[in-house]
């Protein structure tokens, strides 16, 4: 009964991207290209996820990046420096959603800050 509820729970919050920690849309698909992915929705309900997912939060700022008859496409720009992703873009180009995550790479490959004590 409680693995029920932690798998229905971790379907409606999603996965993250491995490399970035970048939220992805419940049921994603890995492709073979590092940090993109197939969604399992429309675009419409995929932009309408990452919206209701980033709802007040000032660090995100929204960009359309192209609207044609076959490609429709929407960038949401992370502000926040200390993250490992610098945006997400969601497009849609003949009948197929991706997400793709943008890597922050200055944070990325930022030495890590050595945590303990002092050798003497």
């Amino acid at each position: 009964m409680i693995s029920i509820a932690v798998l229905s729970l971790a379907l409606t919050m999603g996965a993250t991207d491995a490399r970035t920690d970048a939220p992805l849309v419940p049921g994603a698909i890995e492709l073979e290209d590092l940090g993109r992915y197939d969604s399992p929705r429309s675009f419409d309900d995929t932009v309408e996820y990452y919206e209701r997912y980033f709802r007040g939060d000032r660090q995100r700022r929204w960009r359309h990046i192209v609207n044609l008859p076959t490609v429709r496409a929407q960038h949401v720009e992370n502000r926040k420096k200390e993250s490992g992703w610098s945006g997400i873009n969601i497009y849609e180009h003949r009948g197929k959603v991706r997400i793709y995550v943008i890597p922050n790479l200055e944070y990325l490959t930022k030495p890590k800050a050595k945590s303990g004590k002092k050798k003497k």
